[in-house]
């Protein structure tokens, strides 16, 4: 019962998390050649996250990221994930994230939830200065800044 209560609850996080789409930023399109443009060696590193679409669930704890060649890890408020990466110079998709089952507070579980269920739903990118903006169809939901 506590599993699909846990389940539901995130379902239901998940789908607030994407009605804030119409509040979020709209990136705006790469542009053809050019010179300044991130390649996929800028994503390589550490990044810790800075703003998400969200405003509702807030962690108390860093959220980060970690890319390295075709994987994705990190700790999302309470727990460490990882998880297959599949990124180009216009694409970013995350696999199925595996998490570690640490006990945690409410507060973070549905920072964790929102958390994971954004950086699942990304399928493009952009870094300026230093910022990475992950985005799902052009709107952006999750902002880090490099840790390197």
């Amino acid at each position: 019962m506590k599993k699909t209560a846990r389940w539901l609850g995130a379902a239901l996080i998940a789908l607030a998390a994407f009605g804030l789409a119409a509040c979020s930023t709209t990136l705006a399109e790469p542009e053809g050649n050019d010179s300044t443009a991130a390649s996929v060696a800028d994503l390589q590193g550490s990044w810790t996250l800075v703003w998400w679409s969200d405003p509702a669930a807030v962690p108390d704890q860093a959220i980060t990221m970690q890319v390295e060649d075709s994987r994705v890890s990190g700790k999302s408020a309470c727990n460490n994930y990882s998880g297959p990466l599949e990124v180009s110079d216009s694409s970013f998709s995350v696999g199925l994230l595996a998490t570690t089952m640490m006990l945690c507070s409410d507060d973070l579980n549905s920072a964790e939830t929102t958390y994971q269920a954004l950086l699942s739903a990304v399928n493009g990118w952009q870094i300026n200065d230093g910022v990475l903006s992950l985005s799902t169809d052009g709107i952006e939901h999750l902002r880090f800044q490099s840790a390197n």
